[in-house]
């Protein structure tokens, strides 16, 4: 495994194996849970699914996800 820092608090962890034909990204974000935003932390998962500016609701972020080769997104 390969780990590296692309910015302060921030690392790339990277494992190459030939066993498989499938690649896999994972992000996570780590913060600090405060009282205050305990909420927003909870419901930002669901957020990310529903889409975005550019894909607006599910069905165009899975049109797009599958224009990538089937990529998937699971916040």
């Amino acid at each position: 495994m390969e780990r590296m820092e692309l910015l302060p608090g921030v690392y790339l962890s990277a494992v190459q194996t030939d066993k498989f034909k499938t690649a896999l990204l994972s992000v996570s974000l780590l913060s600090q849970l405060t009282r205050e935003d305990a909420s927003a932390n909870a419901i930002l998962p669901s957020l990310l699914r529903r889409g975005s500016s550019r894909y607006p609701d599910m069905a165009e972020l899975q049109y797009k996800l599958d224009e990538l080769y089937g990529a998937s997104l699971e916040p």
